[in-house]
C-alpha cells in the first residue's frame, strides 16, 4: 500500500474516530445500547455480509475465503506465542496476565475491521473481513476461554452457541443465494443496501457509547505501553512477514493486515469480568487500543 493510500485510510479512521467520540459525548443509557448492540447484530451486519455474497461472491472466493480463514486462526496463534515472549520478557505481574492475553490476541474484527473493511475495500473487503471475523469468534470461544479458565474447559463447550448467530447464519444464507444464483427484487436490495450503510456509522457510535461506561480503575501504564506494542505493532509485524512468505497480495492482504491490526475486542472486558471475576486492565486495554490504533493501522498498512 503506497502512502497516499495510508493518508485515505487515517481520515477515514478519523472519520469513524469521530464517530465514537460522538457516541462518548452523548452517552446513551445501557439500555440504549444494548438495543443498538442488537439491531446491529441481528440486522445492520448480516445485511452488510448478505449483499457482500449476492454482489461480489465468485467460485474463486472459495480459495480466497479459505485461505483468509486460516490466516485468521494462525494470526491467533502468532498471537499467543508473541504475547507470551513478551508477558515473560515484560515480567508483565501474574494477576493480569490472563486479561493481558486475551486484550492482546483478539481484535475488534466485528464492530471496527468489518465496517473499515466495507469503507476501504468494498463489498468484497467486507466479505473477507466477515471471514476472518469468523474466525477469531471461534478462537476466542474455544481456545480463549480455555486459556482465560485456566485449561478448565466446562463451560466452553456451552459458549460455543455464541457461534450460531444472525452474521454466521447471513454468510451461509448469503452463500446459498450466491451459488445458486437466486435473484433478488430489486426493492430488497435498496432496503439491505440502506442497512448496510447504516452499519459503520452506529458501530462506530455504539463504540463511543460502550466507552462512556467503562470504570477505567486503576491505570497500570507499563503493562499497558507492553500491550499496545503486541496488539498494534508486534503481532501486526509478524503476520506482514507470513502475508509475504506465502505471497498473499491485493484486498485479500489488506483485509487480513487490517484485521490483525484492529484494537482489542469490545467483549474482552465481558469474558474476563465473567471468568475471572476481573475486568479493569482488560476494560483499559479496549480505550487505550482504540486511540492508538488510529495512527498504527495506517501506517502498518504502509508495509503492504
Amino acid at each position: 500500500m503506497d502512502f497516499a493510500f495510508s493518508i485515505d485510510l487515517m481520515g477515514i479512521l478519523g472519520i469513524m474516530f469521530a464517530l465514537i467520540v460522538l457516541g462518548y459525548i452523548a452517552k446513551p443509557k445501557k439500555e440504549s445500547l444494548e438495543d443498538i448492540a442488537k439491531l446491529l447484530i441481528n440486522y445492520g451486519v448480516p445485511a452488510l455480509i448478505f449483499s457482500a455474497f449476492v454482489l461480489e461472491f465468485n467460485s474463486d472466493m472459495f480459495l480466497t475465503m479459505s485461505t483468509v480463514l486460516l490466516f485468521a486462526v494462525g494470526t491467533v496463534l502468532i498471537g499467543y506465542g508473541v504475547s507470551l515472549l513478551v508477558i515473560k520478557i515484560g515480567k508483565i505481574d501474574k494477576k493480569i496476565r490472563p486479561e493481558f492475553l486475551l486484550a492482546s490476541i483478539y481484535g475488534n474484527t466485528g464492530f471496527i475491521g468489518i465496517p473499515v473493511c466495507l469503507a476501504i475495500f468494498g463489498r468484497e473487503g467486507a466479505l473477507l473481513a466477515a471471514v476472518f471475523d469468523f474466525g477469531i469468534t471461534f478462537m476466542v470461544f474455544t481456545l480463549g476461554l480455555f486459556v482465560l479458565l485456566g485449561g478448565k474447559s466446562g463451560s466452553i463447550w456451552g459458549s460455543l452457541k455464541n457461534l450460531i448467530n444472525p452474521p454466521i447464519i447471513a454468510c451461509f444464507v448469503g452463500l446459498i443465494f450466491a451459488l445458486a444464483n437466486i435473484p433478488i427484487p430489486s426493492l430488497a436490495m435498496t432496503g439491505i443496501n440502506m442497512l448496510t450503510a447504516m452499519t459503520p456509522p452506529l458501530a462506530m457510535l455504539f463504540i463511543g457509547g460502550m466507552l462512556s461506561h467503562m470504570n477505567m480503575g486503576e491505570y497500570q501504564v507499563k503493562p499497558m505501553v507492553a500491550l499496545v506494542l503486541t496488539k498494534l505493532i508486534l503481532i501486526p509485524l509478524v503476520v506482514v512477514g507470513f502475508i509475504n512468505l506465502f505471497g498473499v497480495v491485493g484486498v485479500m492482504a489488506g483485509v487480513i493486515l487490517l484485521q490483525a491490526a484492529t484494537p482489542t475486542m469490545s467483549l474482552a472486558p465481558v469474558l474476563c469480568q465473567r471468568c475471572i471475576g476481573e475486568a479493569k486492565f482488560a476494560t483499559s486495554a479496549v480505550l487505550t487500543t482504540v486511540l492508538f490504533s488510529i495512527i498504527t493501522i495506517p501506517l502498518i498498512m504502509l508495509l503492504l
